[in-house]
């Protein structure tokens, strides 16, 4: 079964995963990268989940962006989110 991305739930959310997916689609040369197709590839795989996440952090603060929202970018991470709802003990619970 595919992995599927938990949808933000807040506006400030959205606006963090569209910011990730942009420096996401710049660093890795794909324009047209879309957040599940990001998703499926960087989730589970840690080390590139992680040389991403790097890189996406140094771009946004060189793009200007305060350390503080650079962090609030990063909460859209696809490894942070698989990590998370993943592992939740109310993901464990309701399966």
């Amino acid at each position: 079964m595919p992995l599927k991305p938990k949808e933000p739930e807040t506006e400030t959310g959205k606006q963090a995963r569209q910011q990730y997916l942009e420096h996401a689609q710049r660093i890795t040369g794909e324009a047209g990268l879309d957040y599940a197709t990001l998703y499926q590839r960087f989730a589970q795989n840690d080390w590139a989940a992680i040389k991403l996440d790097d890189a996406i952090a140094l771009s946004a603060l060189r793009a200007g962006y305060s350390p503080k929202e650079v962090v609030g970018i990063l909460h859209q991470s696809p490894y942070l989110q698989y990590q998370v709802h993943a592992n939740s003990p109310f993901n464990v619970c309701r399966q």
